[in-house]
């Protein structure tokens, strides 16, 4: 799945969390598509964020505390732990790999194939009502979706102020920690959050 494209391993996630499904041995190996894909090469994420925010990435983070390297590299990105040099907050610096749009675009045209192959197999063989295509597009909403990372950043907006989540403060039945986007660095290909354990424990 790796190999065959970053939609690809979208789907893989997805069905990592089937069981009723695929069975304990295959969902623990696609689960490793999280967070464990292969990393880009630091130069070309870090030539991005000089891009998208008109500075050098060195200029921006200091990553000297927890290492040069990507703590986590999914399908469409990867994030580094640092600190931003203006202020010494620690943050997660995300960064979109490259030309994402064009790969993902090309991995759901073959989907699509597929899917509509599926569709026509399951209407002539079938009593069932074909929806293969259908739930395929709404996969394809979904992933372009996560390729907005301002969007992203809105909705984890929209998440504080629904829960009430403060960085240290427990809301009333959760204790939550939600990362906040760091002002004026995020766009839509690269985000900074602040750092947090991402837990949700039971109050």
């Amino acid at each position: 799945l790796v190999r065959l494209g970053p939609a690809f391993i979208k789907l893989g996630q997805a069905l990592s969390i089937r069981p009723d499904l695929l069975p304990a041995a295959a969902l623990a190996e696609l689960q490793h598509l999280v967070d464990a894909c292969p990393a880009f090469p630091d130069d070309i994420a870090h030539a991005a964020v000089a891009k998208e925010l008109g500075a050098e990435f060195q200029t921006l983070f200091d990553c000297s505390e927890h290492g040069a390297a990507p703590v986590a590299a999914a399908s469409l990105g990867q994030v580094y732990r640092a600190r931003v040099r203006a202020t010494g907050e620690p943050v997660a610096v995300k960064v979109q790999r490259p030309h994402m749009a064009q790969a993902v675009s090309l991995d759901l045209v073959l989907l699509k194939c597929l899917a509509v192959a599926a569709d026509t197999i399951t209407a002539a063989l079938t009593a069932q009502r074909p929806s293969h295509a259908s739930l395929l597009r709404a996969f394809a909403t979904a992933t372009y979706a996560e390729l907005d990372y301002e969007h992203e950043a809105d909705n984890q907006e929209r998440f504080r102020r629904s829960f009430g989540c403060e960085r240290e403060r427990a809301c009333t039945s959760i204790e939550c920690a939600a990362p906040l986007p760091a002002a004026q660095l995020h766009r839509q290909r690269r985000r900074s959050d602040s750092a947090g354990d991402g837990r949700f424990q039971r109050a």
